[in-house]
Parts: C-alpha cells; structure tokens; sequence
C-alpha cells in the first residue's frame, strides 16, 4: 500500500545497498533530519502567525511539536516496509505506528482545542459560548469527541470492521435518547441556562 505513494523513496534507498537494515536506519535518520527541518520551519511560521492571538506560544508549541512527530513515525512507517518481515509482522508494525500517528494527532488537537476555548474565553468580551462556566463542559465534550474519533481510527489502522458497531452505537444511542428524554431535556436546558 505505501509502496504505491511512495515508490520514488523506495527507488532512492536501492542506491545505499542491498542491506536492508542500512536503508531502514538510513529512512530513519533521513526523516527525523527532515522532521528536525521541518519542525524548525514550522515553529518559526507559527510563531509569526500565531504572535496576536498565542502570546505564550503554546500552540505553536503543540502544531511544531506534532509535525516533528509525524514525520518521525512516517520514517518508522517507510523503515518498516523495506525490513524483511513476514507479511504479519509488517501489518503489526504498520497498524502500530499508525496507532501511534492517531494519538500524536488526537492529543495534539485535545490540547489545541482547549487552549483555543481557554484563550477565547480570555477575551474582554468572550462569546456567550466561552465564558469561564462553560470552559469545563466544553473541554470535556471536546474530550469525549475526540476520543470517540481516536478509537475509530485506530480501529480502522488495525483492520478491524467497524461498520457493526457504529450500526449498534446508533441503535444503542437512539434507545438512551428515547429512555432518558426528560434528562437530556434538562441536560441541554442547564447548558442554555448556563451560556446564557
């Protein structure tokens, strides 16, 4: 599957040696070098884009931090297609790093979100949505979202059919709403209640 995208990169290693454990350590150096540029790049982009609205760079910490990750585990990714592994092995160590790309992700856009809602709310005049009452509601539901997502991805990295269970959460769903209707009323009148 890799292979297809990237068969220039593939063709490129060929030219260190028929070792492929060398061309593996080599992948992985080349991409945390390239990662480290990157990363460089980056922080200096965010810092300058980001310089009215994050004044402590905190979130150019987290985007540079999560590109400079990403791109390390793509070389572990690329690494992993040239070793000589049984096909089992290769789908093990593919779907683990691919395990690992969606928590990089799902954290990074955790921390994201809850500096975006907590700057916003900072604001002399925050919207009726990101007063200080709501910031624990909203970091939660971002929460709960977020790791809904994650395990979605990872089942999928992991090969697992998920068409199942998402049928049976929406069933599942639609029988807590219709059972617990009076309390998701209150629920969402509390939240109205509270932004208001």
């Amino acid at each position: 599957m890799i292979e297809k995208w990237l068969g220039p990169v593939f063709r490129w290693v060929e030219f260190i040696g028929p070792n492929p454990f060398l061309q593996a350590v080599v992948i992985i150096l080349a991409f945390l070098v390239l990662g480290k540029l990157v990363d460089w790049v980056t922080r200096a982009a965010l810092d300058r884009v980001l310089i009215r609205w994050d004044s402590g760079g905190r979130l150019g910490g987290i985007g540079h931090r999560t590109v400079f990750r990403t791109i390390a585990l793509l070389g572990l990714l690329i690494a992993a297609e040239v070793l000589p592994m049984t096909p089992l092995l290769t789908r093990l160590t593919t779907a683990s790093v691919m395990s690992l790309l969606v928590l990089v992700w799902i954290s990074a856009t955790i921390r994201a979100g809850y500096l975006a809602v907590e700057t916003t709310s900072r604001r002399p005049a925050p919207p009726a949505w990101a007063r200080p009452a709501t910031l624990p509601l909203l970091h939660n539901l971002l929460r709960i979202v977020m790791a809904l997502v994650g395990a979605y991805l990872i089942l999928l990295a992991w090969d697992v059919n998920v068409t199942g269970l998402v049928a049976s959460a929406g069933i599942v769903g639609l029988a807590l709403s219709f059972a617990a209707q009076d309390t998701l009323g209150n629920l969402f009148a509390g939240v109205a209640r509270l932004i208001d």
